[in-house]
């Protein structure tokens, strides 16, 4: 997506930039899902935890992607560590759609960069994985005050055939 970028008039840097989700980034999100459906609690520590052993130094370089398009979220008072949003499981449930692009702002200074807008078209999880919603059912939770709920699977009761006894 073009759009006209304002400059610093100081140094004539660029003050934003763009960040588009794509399936590399929707595939990290689907690790980070997994793995804390697997530990059952929302907070992961991806180069702790994960590198190697599902993502790699480029994936964990791209969440800044999934963090500002609202996905993930980093965790408070635990460094390094981050968290499923609301958005981020509902984009997982296919349940929200997000828009393709997000503008965001640079660090300047002593303010940290934060997301101004978001642009371009809107994806679904099947956009990016055309099977995520059977791996999804497969594999859904719910959180609830930062811990994992999984949704347990109701047996099927099956109508047993009973004989009835034969009298003689």
């Amino acid at each position: 997506m073009k759009q006209k970028h304002e400059q610093c008039e100081r140094c004539g840097q660029t003050l934003t930039y763009e960040l588009t989700l794509g399936k590399g980034s929707f595939l990290t999100l689907k690790t980070l899902s997994k793995f804390i459906g697997y530990k059952g609690i929302n907070m992961v520590h991806p180069t702790k935890e994960l590198l190697g052993n599902g993502l790699t130094n480029y994936q964990i370089g791209n969440l800044s992607i999934l963090r500002f398009h609202g996905l993930i979220a980093k965790i408070k008072d635990n460094p390094g560590n981050y968290g499923l949003t609301r958005k981020g499981m509902a984009l997982l449930n296919g349940e929200y759609p997000v828009k393709e692009t997000v503008i965001v702002l640079k660090a300047h200074y002593d303010k940290p960069a934060k997301t101004l807008s978001y642009c371009g078209k809107e994806m679904l999880a099947g956009d990016f994985q055309s099977d995520w919603c059977e791996y999804w059912r497969s594999n859904s939770f719910e959180i609830r005050s930062g811990r994992v709920i999984h949704e347990k699977e109701i047996p099927v009761k099956r109508e047993e055939k009973r004989e009835e006894p034969k009298l003689i």
